[in-house]
């Protein structure tokens, strides 16, 4: 695990610098996992998951069917299922428990986990009602303003501290309050900075900028830099970065092969997205139809990236077609995991376990992108023949300029052979040099949408055929003759009960580290339950009413109290609240694998700024990539490209950049809703040892070097990386440190030359690497 630390605890040991500094590990307490309701519903899925594949209606083992509500309530051969309100005797846990002499159930499978035997328990318990008609989950129904709650008193009476800020505040302290906790006081200003500019740009302040704030002693300098982060370019880059997981986004096709493409342009697009503040109901509609829209722009195009992200099998003997099912079967489960957080790929081969979604809602989906512009192309070798849908040279604005410049020049060349075939030629040039977008496009069509219902999943299997629709258990769509458009459409509707909980629940998770729902990949009836559920409700509705504002939802959060809290985990408070789920202190997670190494730069002061383009190959170990089919090298980048910021870094999905999965970035090959954090050795020799750590620690000390005597120098590098002064004692350890390191490097100075040309430069090389990788520089606190 890193050695993550406060720094003014005790000691901690480096074992490779032969020094302590002060230990303390970051535990990471498990997911709570949400109480058994024993409501019969859930009892119901639980049977349809893991038991009717042998208690089926059709033929049910034992006589027992689980598949209908009459078989439940009958019973098998060996009589009722339950004794309600006595789970010890009742016949249906004894079996779950192989008590009796008898197998487990399900016999033959993976036995029941503790928490799915307790919902059974629970309902046996409280009576075992046999509900005929299933209430509806909270998820599918549509959120309804809730009135926000008066301010609360505290647990003896009293004022509860500090005051509402936003009316997030009135949702989180009313909770707290009921559950005997009081909020945590404000945290100060050097560390909420500090929070701002990692969480909306997700670079770390300068000196400079931190003391900006400090100086201004105005009442709404708070409100004033978080409009100054929201309006940064790096705004754009930060939020393109957490939907690039969801995107699936990566620089080369997959599989073995895993053959370069040109994406770019899409991210690029997102990116620019964000900064123009695109509504995120257009933002949506865009990179599901952009293409279909009425005059259709070069960007709305581009948009449309988003569903060619998927992954394409090029290997040899691969059938075209199956090929593309595949790719379909990808963007459906894509869709509806990003924008509904809806697990509809389950639905691929058979009704979903556990929640509302049947075969037949899969292939309704399905049927919209079945119509999508592709065919084979190559010579007549089929193991030659390559997938092609629609690309697109899409021109920056000085390319556009150029290319309208060059066709005037033709158009006035007319009757001048020599003039216009130079200006063709040239024209020709600067088009062949464009940049590709890969885009969607539409087939021709004289009948409605329809694809076949595959059995069993299969490509080959055989099925009814199936009108394009959304699923049943959602709002209807309005269009007899729908296409991709009116899907988009429908997703960003008022009425659709999940978009706006899904994205608002996303936005609470990256200031949070943890989303109101837990699961924000899952808001089914396996995913946690909301915490906060009329907070959450009154979220996505603020949201529908702001016209889809994502500046402002962020603005919104990021200004109230709750977020502007301490973290510090004071005892009761943790004590009674592990995992922060009740929200009485403030955000503190490690960094993301990206951020890790665009705040290293940053702090170094060798961080790109430079916004989009294509992507980089920064340093990275010998030997990750290995292409032997596509032929392919990782041709590191030279100048200011090495040090771009992590969400340009070549994303190869067969490789991916090394530090990035040491941190839990993934592969990209499929869409990632929620990354999980983890604690590794792994984890630790990488910000230790990694190539990119150590330029960063070489930056660093070029910077402090410049700031004068020895504890001036020590207290500036502190403070670049954790925006606050150092207080005496971690002065006098880091000081230490370096004496340490100053006395080992003076004793073999041909060691030293391996760092810096003196044994005072990589002492300080190495100190700075000690500060690096101090736990409150790599996490937000």
């Amino acid at each position: 695990m890193i050695a993550m630390m406060r720094p003014s605890s005790a000691a901690w040991r480096l074992p490779w610098l032969g020094f302590s500094l002060a230990p303390l590990c970051l535990l990471l307490a498990l997911p709570e996992q949400p109480k058994p309701t024993g409501a019969f519903p859930e009892v119901r899925g639980l049977f349809k998951a893991q038991c009717v594949s042998c208690h089926t209606a059709k033929d049910p083992s034992g006589g027992l069917d689980l598949e209908t509500l009459a078989g439940i309530k009958k019973g098998g051969k060996n009589g009722a299922l339950v004794i309600p309100g006595n789970p010890e005797k009742s016949l249906l846990l004894r079996r779950i428990h192989g008590l009796d002499g008898l197998p487990r159930m399900p016999m033959g499978f993976k036995p029941m986990t503790t928490a799915q035997i307790g919902t059974i328990t629970a309902w046996i318990q409280s009576g075992a009602k046999f509900e005929a008609k299933e209430t509806t989950h909270w998820a599918y129904r549509s959120p309804v303003r809730p009135a926000v709650p008066a301010w609360p008193p505290g647990p003896s009476g009293q004022t509860a501290t500090g005051f509402p800020r936003t009316p997030i505040d009135n949702f989180v302290w009313t909770r707290l309050a009921k559950e005997g906790l009081q909020p945590s006081p404000e945290a100060p200003p050097e560390t909420l900075v500090r929070r701002l500019y990692l969480d909306l740009i997700g670079i770390p302040p300068t000196p400079e900028q931190l003391d900006r704030y400090l100086l201004d002693k105005g009442q709404d300098r708070y409100e004033k830099l978080v409009d100054r982060l929201l309006a940064s370019p790096q705004y754009g880059e930060r939020q393109a970065q957490k939907w690039l997981d969801l995107a699936r986004y990566a620089d080369t096709d997959g599989f073995e092969k895993d053959s370069n493409r040109t994406a770019w342009k899409y991210r690029d697009w997102v990116i620019d997205a964000y900064n123009r503040n695109l509504p995120y109901d257009q933002f949506t509609i865009e990179q599901i139809a952009g293409d279909l829209l009425p005059k259709a722009t070069l960007d709305q195009k581009i948009a449309t990236g988003f569903q060619r992200n998927t992954m394409l099998n090029l290997e040899g003997g691969v059938d075209k077609a199956e090929g593309m099912y595949d790719v379909i079967v990808d963007r459906v489960g894509t869709t509806s995991s990003v924008f509904l957080g809806a697990t509809m790929a389950c639905a691929r081969c058979h009704d979903h376990k556990y929640d509302p979604f049947s075969q037949k809602d899969f292939y309704s989906l399905f049927a919209f992108f079945a119509n999508n512009k592709f065919e084979p192309r190559g010579n007549d070798s089929v193991s030659e023949q390559k997938y092609w849908e629609p690309e697109l040279r899409a021109p920056s604005p000085e390319q556009q300029g150029l290319i309208d410049a060059l066709k005037l020049e033709i158009r006035d060349a007319a009757g001048d052979e020599k003039k216009l075939a130079a200006a063709k030629a040239r024209l020709a040039r600067v088009e062949s040099q464009l940049p590709i977008a890969l885009v969607l496009e539409e087939r021709p069509r004289t009948t409605p949408l329809a694809t076949k219902q595959r059995a069993k999943g299969a490509f080959t299997g055989d099925g009814p055929l199936v009108p394009a629709d959304t699923p049943k258990i959602l709002p209807p769509l309005s269009s007899k003759d729908p296409d991709r458009r009116d899907l988009a459409r429908w997703i960003v509707r008022k009425d659709n009960p999940l978009t706006a909980r899904v994205e608002v629940n996303r936005m609470w998770e990256q200031h949070f580290g943890r989303g109101l729902v837990e699961t924000s990949e899952d808001f089914g009836t396996q995913g946690s339950r909301p915490s906060h559920p009329e907070l959450l409700d009154w979220l996505a509705v603020e949201f529908m009413d702001r016209n889809w504002d994502l500046k402002a939802m962020h603005r919104l959060i990021v200004t109230s109290a709750t977020y502007r809290q301490s973290s510090r985990a004071e005892a009761k408070r943790f004590a009674k609240d592990p995992n922060n789920v009740l929200l009485a202190r403030g955000p503190r997670f490690r960094l993301d694998a990206e951020t890790l190494r665009d705040n290293a730069l940053a702090i170094g002061g060798i961080l790109s700024l430079k916004v989009g383009g294509p992507s980089v190959f920064p340093v990275q170990p010998d030997g990750i990539w290995d292409s032997p089919y596509s032929g392919e090298r990782w041709m590191e980048s030279k100048g200011e490209d090495k040090y771009r910021r992590g969400l340009y870094t070549f994303w190869k999905r067969t490789a991916t950049y090394p530090t990035f999965m040491a941190f839990d970035a993934t592969s990209r090959e499929s869409c990632t809703v929620r990354r999980v954090r983890t604690n590794t050795p792994l984890q630790a020799l990488a910000m230790l040892n990694d190539p990119v750590s150590m330029e960063a620690a070489r930056g660093l000390a070029d910077r402090m070097e410049r700031a004068g005597e020895l504890d001036t120098q020590l207290a500036f590098g502190f403070r670049v990386a954790t925006a606050r002064m150092p207080n005496p004692d971690e002065i006098t350890r880091l000081k230490r440190a370096y004496e340490g390191l100053l006395d080992r490097y003076a004793k073999d100075p041909e060691q030293s030359k391996k760092l810096a040309p003196t044994p005072q430069k990589a002492a300080l090389i190495l100190t700075a690497n000690v500060i690096l990788n101090l736990d409150e520089t790599l996490s937000l606190n």
